[in-house]
């Protein structure tokens, strides 16, 4: 088949944000050799599976919710060792890494499998078993001779979606944060790019509108303290200096100076301020 492409193949239809030095990008760059034949040096042999959490069926199925193909069905990709990357119809190896595109209707995802990766242990020993009669391999496809019995999923900090958001410039701790969310949340024990940013700028817009909300909150207690202390300062003008309860109202003359209220007025021979004899009165009201 002339049209199947190893996944390596999608370097001009990566998006342009793409830093063409991460290892996101050299993921799709690198081995282009595989349309013309493929070199024995190239795959290097994998003593375990470079995506160890697609090792079972039901992992690599749950990844092809949104295959975009009828044919092949989902269950024969995934029966050979691929799962969906998430776009368009790129595939992806989990044991050797090796991925597969532009699938046509009539494509054997085994045969095409074998012929761009024919030195994937998931091949190898596909053709030891048709060599020796045995069953077919397990569809989990474990434990093959090189899989340890008791090996664990690694770190999904470490998964190829984690790595490509990193260096799209995503921080650490958010990463982990939307990591922790799908794995304990949402009970999602697979996830690809496209997931973990959906998480990430949700929990962005969220950081926004509430770095928004905290400086309008900050705008408005700085407003207050200061009508606060605007009032203060009007209020010792306009108060009483005998009392210090009441407005001051009274004018008193010939000095003019205006410091008592009614109350405290009767009894003030002398103006507080310049000693002056009190010879009159004068009830002022505020405007």
């Amino acid at each position: 088949m002339n049209t199947l492409h190893g996944i390596d193949s999608f370097q001009d239809q990566i998006d342009g944000r793409l830093n063409l030095n991460c290892s996101y990008a050299n993921f799709y760059s690198t081995n282009e050799h595989r349309f013309d034949g493929i070199k024995p040096d190239i795959i290097p042999h994998r003593p375990f599976p470079k995506y160890p959490q697609y090792n079972s069926l039901p992992a690599r199925l749950s990844t092809f919710h949104q295959w975009p193909l009828q044919r092949p069905e989902p269950r024969k990709l995934a029966q050979v060792g691929l799962y969906y990357l998430g776009s368009k119809d790129r595939t992806v190896c989990f044991y050797c890494g090796g991925g597969l595109s532009a699938w046509e209707p009539d494509d054997d995802p085994e045969i095409e499998h074998k012929r761009l990766f024919p030195h994937c242990e998931l091949v190898k020993r596909k053709n030891q078993s048709d060599h020796s009669g045995s069953t077919q391999c397990s569809s989990q496809y474990g434990p093959i001779s090189s899989l340890k019995q008791d090996q664990r999923p690694e770190d999904p900090m470490k998964s190829a979606a984690v790595q490509s958001l990193l260096e799209f410039g995503y921080t650490r701790d958010n990463i982990e944060k939307a990591v922790d969310y799908l794995t304990n949340q949402m009970g999602k024990n697979t996830f690809n790019a496209k997931e973990l940013m959906e998480i990430l700028d949700c929990s962005e817009d969220k950081e926004e509108l509430n770095k928004e909300s905290q400086e309008a909150k900050s705008h408005c207690k700085v407003s207050s303290k200061s009508l606060l202390e605007e009032n203060e300062r009007l209020r010792d003008k306009t108060v009483c200096k005998i009392c210090m309860d009441h407005d001051s109202c009274i004018v008193f003359l010939p000095c003019g100076h205006m410091v008592c209220c009614v109350t405290c007025a009767s009894a003030i021979r002398k103006c507080p301020i310049c000693r002056e004899l009190v010879r009159g009165t004068v009830k002022a009201f505020m405007a």
